[in-house]
């Protein structure tokens, strides 16, 4: 029953720690967005938040653009 407890509590300090660093992450990102200075640096910041050119499967350029688009709109 100890470990039980032990890990309930572990298991809750960890949630904790990792919803903070979510939302500081996401506050840090947003306040990046607010402060470019030209659509250009927006889009920037989103491709490099959201990098998909290291993903497995291949997204052909234009619909990444596109997809950064809509995510800055």
């Amino acid at each position: 029953m100890g470990c039980s407890i032990a890990w309930g509590v572990i298991d809750a300090v960890l949630l904790v720690l990792g919803n903070l660093f979510y939302r500081r992450q996401r506050a840090r990102f947003f306040r990046e967005l607010r402060s470019a200075r030209s659509e250009a640096a927006a889009l920037a910041a989103i491709q490099e938040e959201f990098g998909l050119e290291e993903e497995p499967l291949a997204v052909p350029p234009e619909d990444r653009a596109r997809l950064y688009q809509s995510i800055l709109a």
